[in-house]
């Protein structure tokens, strides 16, 4: 990919593009091939995690531990939610952020020391956390399908997740390097982009 350390990715409310955050502070919109349209300057310190709707685009800062809300027209910060999780290390915070709308709750999850995840209501005040346990750390989060995934970047896995108790029901490993985001297309079809390495890979469903 020609974007510099991409951290995660997530699809436009209309389906006809990708969001990608990269570690260097800047928002990447994308073609449904990954080809860069433009690129915006965040002016953030470790974007690490992008959800989006038709309104806004949700970007997750993850040594502040703060959820800053862009107008998704003009790419105006609009406003801004800190977390209050302390953890071990600064780099351990917040990498995944999602939506579950049977729940109507954005889901955060730390990477790890530890793995949590933090249920947020719509104004992305905290609401329920949860231990996370079966992987070294997660690096992304997705909700598919009326399904929840987890992705670990340290074990090369992804996990298809219970919503109410976030115990595994399923894995896949992906023997990749570095996987530190995750969506789906319109079809079903997985992508995920690898930080390090630059790179995005292309999957089919998930059976």
């Amino acid at each position: 990919l020609p974007i510099p350390e991409p951290s995660d990715i997530c699809m436009s409310a209309s389906g006809k593009n990708y969001y990608i955050v990269s570690d260097r502070g800047e928002l990447f919109e994308t073609d449904l091939n990954l080809h860069p349209l433009r690129v915006i300057n965040l002016h953030r310190k470790d974007a690490e995690a992008v959800y989006a709707t038709e309104k806004y685009i949700y970007i997750m800062d993850e040594r502040p531990r703060v959820i800053t809300v862009y107008d998704a027209r003009t790419y105006d910060s609009l406003w801004s939610s800190k977390l209050d999780f302390i953890g071990r290390d600064k780099n351990h915070g917040f990498e995944s952020l999602t939506f579950n709308p049977e729940k109507k709750k954005f889901i955060a999850v730390t990477e790890k020391h530890p793995t949590e995840v933090w249920e947020l209501d719509e104004k992305l005040k905290k609401s329920g956390i949860f231990p996370f346990k079966g992987a070294k750390d997660i690096s992304s989060a997705c909700w598919h399908n009326n399904t929840l995934y987890f992705l670990s970047d340290e074990d090369s896995k992804i996990m298809e997740v219970d919503q109410n108790n976030y115990s595994i029901i399923k894995e896949w490993n992906l023997g990749i390097t570095n996987p530190e985001g995750m969506v789906f297309d319109a079809d079903g079809n997985l992508i995920v982009v690898c930080d390090e390495i630059h790179a995005a890979y292309f999957y089919g469903p998930l059976k």
